[in-house]
């Protein structure tokens, strides 16, 4: 636990975006009668705007998640996720990056949004309320991106007015509970690993198999990063990335792979033997 409470932090990012969608009481009970349907049978959610405007504000905050998970691992059922200290420096730079992201995709939405009120009328025919549309400051307040970190607990941050033997019981129980979430997260990092090994080595050992880009940088960006992600400084993991980063040299360039056979048959060996070696951890 104490290698945990000195090398990484508890991160939350938290994330919220309008969906533009609206249920209607109305229409809803009007359709359920027209189709002798029960009255919860169905629900009516309009679309107030094209959808396509929201795509590049929500694509923001899916990347945002997308590298918060890869940075991070699972811990705890509250949506916290262990991120390695080496790791934090790295992730601000991004999120404040992603923060820029959203606020310039805002502004193209809302100018966007603010049109397609005035055409909604003829947008949405008979199904149009002016009152379903808040006002383009609303809308944009609707979008947030936050991220902030807690340590981990220790037992030594406890501190309650009981005997002795029951804070040590507490304690004691603490410390199981932080062990039990570290060897969780830990699983789920080889188990990650070991997915995307065997991802790329069966792609790789069909020769008639057509590469995608990212499932190769996935694994290139994994191993070069385990050094920061091993928080419980697992001596097995140390040796992974050291036998693996020969092996991983050669697919920094896709290219190489999809058009040197001999090369990706060599890798796919090298990927297979590696596998094996790892397999039972």
């Amino acid at each position: 636990m104490s290698v945990i409470h000195n090398t990484a932090m508890i991160a939350y990012v938290h994330a919220t975006a309008w969906t533009g969608r609206k249920y209607d009481a109305e229409v809803t009970a009007e359709l359920n009668r027209s189709k002798q349907a029960k009255p919860d049978a169905s629900r009516v959610n309009k679309l107030l705007v094209d959808k396509s405007l929201l795509i590049p504000v929500t694509r923001v905050i899916s990347k945002l998640r997308a590298d918060f998970y890869r940075r991070s691992l699972p811990w705890s059922e509250d949506g916290g996720r262990l991120m390695p200290a080496a790791m934090y420096p790295e992730f601000l730079s991004i999120f404040n990056k992603a923060q820029d992201d959203l606020e310039q995709e805002l502004d193209i939405f809302i100018d966007a949004y603010r049109n397609e009120v005035k055409q909604a009328a003829r947008r949405m025919g008979a199904m149009f309320k002016l009152e379903d549309y808040p006002s383009p400051s609303n809308v944009r307040s609707r979008f947030s991106m936050k991220f902030y970190v807690r340590p981990v607990p220790s037992d030594g941050d406890f501190r309650v007015s009981l005997t002795d033997d029951l804070q040590e019981a507490i304690k004691q129980n603490l410390r199981e509970d932080i062990a039990n979430l570290t060897d969780n997260a830990m699983r789920s990092l080889w188990k990650q690993v070991g997915e995307l090994i065997e991802a790329v080595r069966d792609r790789l050992s069909d020769p008639d198999a057509r590469f995608r880009r990212g499932l190769l940088d996935n694994l290139v960006e994994i191993i070069s990063d385990l050094d920061k992600l091993n928080v419980a400084n697992d001596p097995h993991l140390r040796q992974l990335r050291h036998d693996a980063m020969s092996v991983i040299e050669p697919l920094r360039d896709p290219e190489v792979i999809r058009n040197d056979m001999v090369q990706r048959a060599a890798s796919a060996k090298e990927l297979k033997a590696l596998a094996d070696q790892y397999s039972s951890l």
